[in-house]
């Protein structure tokens, strides 16, 4: 058996009889909360991240592929969702793995969007829009959904003083030469703010590192 078979069945073992056996005991939300929270407290520990890296990482060149033009260490990595907020990136790449997705939807971004105005969002789908660097807002009324028509522009009149709880008023002007102001409502935070900005969590993270 080679080098890299022995280590991962060594680490399915410690996952599959004592790890997974007591996570399996509690709410699904409560241990991604716990998981999060204990991440985040044990790379406050300067030399935590390197006996982690150290244990989980394993460098083979049988476990390296190749997608796209881009070179992943290896095959296995972290689906969306676990950081939806991107507030581990570093940390979760101390896992050994192949590459880390922070809940980013992509799909919008690419078609040219910028701004998504509705009258609901579900949470995961709202947040996936502001890592992206767009503009996730909501009808304060929601009749106002009414007034808009296919062929509208649309202008921020207050985007320049974007904050946490101030909605935004934007003037819908129609093809016939008339307008409507509408307001418009988001739950941005300080943080989410600084993807937009940037023009998403990613390219925040770049910068800070950079």
């Amino acid at each position: 058996m080679s080098a890299s078979g022995a280590f991962f069945i060594q680490k399915n073992i410690v996952y599959k009889f004592l790890i997974r056996p007591i996570l399996f005991l509690f709410d699904p939300e409560r241990v991604h909360h716990f998981s999060f929270a204990a991440i985040r407290m044990a790379h406050r520990i300067p030399f935590v991240g390197n006996m982690l890296r150290s244990y989980f990482t394993l460098n083979h060149p049988s476990l390296e592929r190749e997608l796209f033009g881009i070179r992943f260490p290896n095959p296995v990595g972290l689906a969306a969702g676990f950081d939806k907020d991107a507030k581990l990136y570093e940390p979760l790449s101390n896992f050994g793995f192949g590459f880390i997705e922070i809940g980013v939807r992509s799909t919008t971004r690419h078609l040219g969007v910028k701004v998504v105005l509705v009258k609901s969002f579900a949470r995961i789908h709202e947040t996936n829009l502001k890592k992206q660097g767009m503009l996730g807002l909501t009808f304060a009324n929601e009749n106002d959904y009414d007034l808009i028509q296919e062929d509208d522009t649309f202008h921020f009149v207050d985007l320049v003083d974007f904050a946490p709880g101030k909605p935004l008023t934007i003037e819908i002007a129609h093809s016939d030469g008339t307008s409507d102001t509408i307001i418009a409502n988001h739950s941005y935070n300080d943080a989410q703010i600084e993807w937009y900005k940037a023009g998403s969590a990613l390219n925040l993270i770049k910068q800070q590192n950079a």
